[in-house]
């Protein structure tokens, strides 16, 4: 059996982000709020008011961020099992980028697909990994060993069902997928597929021409998805936790988006 040598071959990307995960997790939990997407939104999940306002950010926090504990364990169950596989496969700096590029083109394709809504969760990563396992099995002929095939064809199909289920982002799981096997094919540097990765490179880049175009079609929040109220109390608890300074500045924005004077007025006392 061959020994893992401490500082090389343990899979440090993935241990550290399962650990930010697991203390984000427990903050959304001590931070005092009744709401719990709001607990989420204080610590980074994805809101799309927060991110027309300036928190761009959150297009990748989001990926930290989990309030459910089944949700979680499942999360991490499956990340650990694809991380710790992927790392050793692609290298840490190769693996980072396709899990937070896998995370970011999830967000960007439910910004552009869904309304104003709250999304935490890995699963836009995680589908970026699983894309990229399967350009790797395949690439490598893992499809004539039954005993990888067989594993992975069922992954596929439960994961697929997993969108069907009600209240699951599958824009970000449709994201995350392209935005990882994009990577996987990009980051092959075999001379076989050398035409297949120059052809990638081009569809990459009209991709991302396509979603900056609609992203900036889908930066206005319509009346009836306005959540004021729940934006008040988190600014409110930002301004007494030691950043009036930005939560005035949000609340400046979000009232030039919404169209009103309310969160401004509240926030800064006037």
């Amino acid at each position: 059996m061959r020994k893992l040598r401490l500082n090389r071959d343990l899979p440090w990307v993935t241990i550290v982000v399962m650990a930010i995960c697991i203390i984000i997790f427990a903050l959304v939990h001590f931070a005092g709020f009744d709401n719990s997407s709001e607990s989420a939104i204080l610590y980074g999940a994805y809101y799309k008011a927060f991110i027309v306002a300036g928190e761009w950010w959150r297009l990748i926090t989001v990926g930290f961020v989990h309030v459910q504990v089944w949700h979680i364990v499942m999360n991490l169950a499956a990340f650990w099992s694809l991380g710790s596989i992927l790392e050793h496969i692609y290298g840490r700096l190769k693996y980072a980028v396709i899990l937070f590029v896998s995370i970011l083109s999830g967000s960007l394709f439910l910004f552009i697909m869904t309304g104003n809504e709250v999304s935490v969760g890995l699963s836009g990563g995680l589908y970026g990994l699983m894309a990229a396992e399967i350009y790797w099995v395949v690439k490598n002929g893992g499809l004539q060993n039954p005993s990888v095939k067989n594993p992975l064809i069922e992954t596929v199909v439960i994961n697929a069902a997993i969108n069907f289920v009600g209240g699951v982002a599958w824009q970000a799981h449709i994201g995350g997928f392209i935005g990882g096997l994009i990577l996987a094919v990009l980051f092959d540097t075999d001379p076989s597929v050398a035409s297949l990765r120059k052809n990638t490179a081009v569809s990459s880049v009209i991709l991302c021409v396509v979603l900056g175009y609609f992203v900036s079609r889908s930066c206005t929040i319509p009346t009836d998805e306005q959540y004021i109220g729940s934006d008040y109390r988190i600014l409110e608890y930002e301004k007494e936790h030691g950043l009036s300074k930005h939560a005035e500045n949000m609340a400046t924005r979000l009232d030039e988006i919404y169209g009103t004077t309310i969160l401004s007025s509240y926030i800064k006392g006037e």
